[in-house]
């Protein structure tokens, strides 16, 4: 049975790891759980299964004291002295082996690399081994055999960088004979073990990364420029095919044209691998005119039937991209030795479809275009709106064949942060972990400087969780009635209540504002600063706050403003919102009052800027015309 003397020495052991708790189960054991993350330290023996042994004593004959003689002395004697001259030379032995195992080790393959790159962010890219991975079992990887380990110290320093290395961002797959069998590409090994996280502890490590600031350590870690061999790009010919002076595919990965001239196969592309392909991906830049059969010449000979367009054509007053595909689905362009034409374009609020047939000779293609149209450039997008857009991506038809071909403006930043949160989320839905640090630096082997800054490397962890955490819950509408169950809501409301974020009370600065106090009906429901509409039409006695916020539709332009029911002073700045912006709708989950819409046909009535009058109602669907008109 377990004493408390040994449950004393568990606690010592796990000192500084979250705690451990002591449940007293009866009389039976005692049993301590390591709540730290997943890892359950049983110290406890069943009384039932393991009884002390018992001696009875009834009975029992008395022994009369031993007469041994001076000969049976010396006999005893010598046997005692060989005994502890055996055991003497066991112990030399033992002190020798543990001095040899504790002196200098020639370190493994592998390792040496993580020793160094804590110490030394500006290395070079000869201290990198490729990272190697080996075939994984998902069945066995995701069994119960798969367990959660601590490896090294782990201290509660919160100086310390050890708290961006936790117990529960590690795992490991029992099933394996093989010490670096974790992966499954064949060129290398696991560079960066230590940064393994399992999906169910990715949104709280992503919070402990943010909080104690490990997202730029991490990125500080990562080589930067140029570090391989790029003369293929610096070359006179093909310097004018690159859209930015510094940013060069490197040769060893580069796309090569099928052409019969070799001096002008060059693309400023390159092949980028995922966890079970090495060429997945293409990265790219965005296409110059200069260079668009080039383009259409790499979607052709790799057989690629999706594109991933993470810019637009122009950005503030700099051209970031220019436009490779027709106008509309009325005109066929011919580009090389290429004819397309769009056979469908849909626009969505943060992407729109293109379904283009490319035809060379008396062959074509269907090539599916999606342009993510709100990424702002070397900044981050809504992760809500990226996961639904990689989503729809995903949910398309592909013939699979040929790689994925992404690209941005110059096909680094944006481009990178996508296909990480590809590679990552295939590679969690099969292996149960993920290792950003680890794919980043994969990345950064094929092309220079993949995901761009740290804001892009953090927004990795955020659109991955949100991604494994958020299930996919859009409903076909033929499907909505049948879909419709009173379970399934309750469930898709707590999951938004448990990803409710804590926003920073800075953000509601206008509300709290002196003048703008008595706007707000409750004073603790106010609009975040970045989300909030400004008043452009208001008169001498407003200003530009109103509590109202502005969401996103399913579609460009259609907007939605959610606000309060207008105060007796907020009147007026209800039809400054609806005219600035040109609402032609307004929905009133409330009681009419006279004060807000005229009680009859007869009835306006006006304020510093504009005179509102009742037009027509119909009582049976519960609608009022109004007229509205500025001064």
């Amino acid at each position: 049975m377990t004493s408390i003397g040994d449950i004393t020495q568990a606690q010592r052991r796990f000192k500084g790891v979250q705690g451990i708790i002591l449940k007293k189960l009866g009389n039976a054991y005692l049993n301590p759980v390591y709540f730290g993350v997943c890892t359950l330290i049983s110290l406890y023996d069943s009384i039932e299964n393991n009884p002390e042994p018992e001696v009875d004593l009834r009975g029992a004959e008395t022994l009369s004291p031993l007469k041994i003689d001076k000969a049976q002395w010396i006999f005893i004697g010598g046997v005692v002295g060989a005994i502890l001259a055996v055991i003497a030379v066991i112990l030399v032995g033992v002190l020798i082996c543990r001095k040899r195992a504790n002196g200098p080790r020639k370190p493994r393959r592998g390792t040496q690399f993580s020793n160094d790159l804590a110490g030394n962010p500006a290395y070079s890219n000869d201290t990198f081994e490729s990272p190697q991975y080996a075939q994984v079992d998902k069945e066995n990887q995701m069994s119960s055999k798969g367990i959660m380990v601590e490896l090294g110290n782990v201290s509660t320093s919160e100086d310390s960088d050890t708290n961006d290395i936790r117990p529960d961002n590690l795992y490991l797959n029992t099933e394996s004979t093989d010490a670096d069998n974790l992966y499954s590409n064949t060129e290398a090994k696991n560079v960066f073990p230590e940064y393994n996280i399992a999906v169910g502890n990715l949104p709280s490590v992503a919070k402990m990364k943010r909080k104690n600031n490990a997202f730029k350590k991490e990125f500080a870690m990562l080589p930067k420029g140029l570090k391989f061999p790029h003369s293929e790009g610096e070359r006179e010919e093909n310097s004018k095919k690159n859209r930015y002076l510094t940013t060069f595919p490197y040769d060893h990965s580069r796309v090569q044209l099928d052409t019969y001239d070799a001096n002008t196969d060059y693309i400023n592309a390159n092949y980028i691998k995922n966890y079970s392909k090495d060429k997945a991906y293409i990265a790219t830049q965005g296409p110059k005119k200069n260079t668009l059969s080039d383009f259409w010449q790499m979607i052709w000979q790799e057989n690629v039937d999706t594109i991933i367009m993470v810019t637009n054509l122009m950005e503030g007053d700099k051209k970031k991209c220019d436009q490779y595909w027709p106008e509309s689905t009325h005109k066929k362009v011919v580009i090389g030795e290429f004819t397309l034409k769009m056979l469908e374009e849909r626009e969505n609020t943060v992407y729109i479809y293109r379904c283009i047939k490319l035809a060379c000779e008396d062959t074509d293609r269907i090539v599916h275009q999606f342009h993510f149209t709100k990424w702002p450039d070397h900044d981050v997008p809504d992760k809500t709106n990226l996961v639904n857009f990689y989503r729809k991506v995903k949910s398309s038809p592909s013939n699979g064949s040929g790689p994925m071909v992404v690209h941005c403006s110059a096909g680094v930043g944006r481009t990178g942060t996508f296909l990480a949160l590809d590679a990552l989320y295939e590679h969690g839905n099969a292996t149960g972990f993920v290792n950003i640090m680890e794919y980043t630096h994969m990345m950064r082997q094929d092309r220079m400087n993949m995901i761009q800054t740290v804001e892009q490397y953090a927004t990795v962890y955020d659109i991955l969780v949100e991604a494994f955490d958020v299930p996919q819950s859009a409903i076909p509408k033929q499907d909505f009635l049948n879909m419709l169950d009173s379970r399934l809501i309750e469930r898709e409301y707590q999951k938004l209540q448990d990803l409710k974020p804590v926003i920073d009370a800075n953000k509601f600065q206008a509300g709290k504002l002196k003048e703008n106090v008595p706007k707000n009906a409750v004073q603790n429901l106010l609009p975040h600063d970045d989300y909030r509409p400004y008043l452009m039409s208001y008169g001498r006695s407003s200003n530009d706050y109103i509590n109202a916020v502005k969401i996103q539709s399913f579609r460009e332009g259609g907007n939605i403003f959610v606000t309060q029911y207008p105060l007796q002073n907020t009147i007026g700045d209800l039809w400054s919102l609806v005219y600035d912006n040109d609402c032609r709708t307004i929905v009133i989950l409330d009681e009419l009052s006279e004060d807000v819409i005229p009680s009859s046909t007869s009835h306006r009535f006006s304020n510093d800027n504009f005179i509102i009058s009742r037009i027509s109602s119909n009582a049976l669907q519960d609608k009022v015309t109004i007229s509205l008109r500025h001064k």
